[in-house]
């Protein structure tokens, strides 16, 4: 059993020589210790990236004024309408009471539909 450490790892006659820590300050990776770039100080402090806050209104502005398509759903309601807190949507007989053969009754009496025979 051995005990301590095995320096004698290298075949001898090789030599192996140590060159140093190369370190260049500000590179590196998260491995080396090197700080991150977004906490680097850069000379070029001004170096815009994306619009400016006024060029992004104006797009905004355009957005806003473009015209959208004339028959898309709800092209023609009135904003100006006031409807009260009671007011519900008619989406056709999702709102109507009873039972389903109630009001399948319902509809064939107004369409004017004949019963089937079975």
């Amino acid at each position: 059993m051995q005990t301590g450490l095995d320096l004698n790892w290298m075949e001898p006659g090789q030599v192996l020589t140590f060159i140093g820590h190369q370190e260049t300050e500000g590179k590196g990776n998260v491995h080396t210790g090197a700080k991150p770039p977004w906490l680097t100080e850069e000379e070029d402090e001004t170096k815009q990236i994306g619009p400016s806050y006024e060029e992004f209104l104006k797009q905004k502005e355009k957005q806003k004024l473009r015209k959208l398509p004339a028959e898309r759903v709800g092209a023609n309601f009135d904003h100006t309408s006031q409807t009260g807190d009671s007011w519900l949507p008619s989406f056709g007989r999702v709102w109507n009471h009873g039972r389903r053969w109630q009001s399948r009754h319902q509809f064939r009496t107004e369409s004017g539909e004949k019963k089937k025979k079975r």
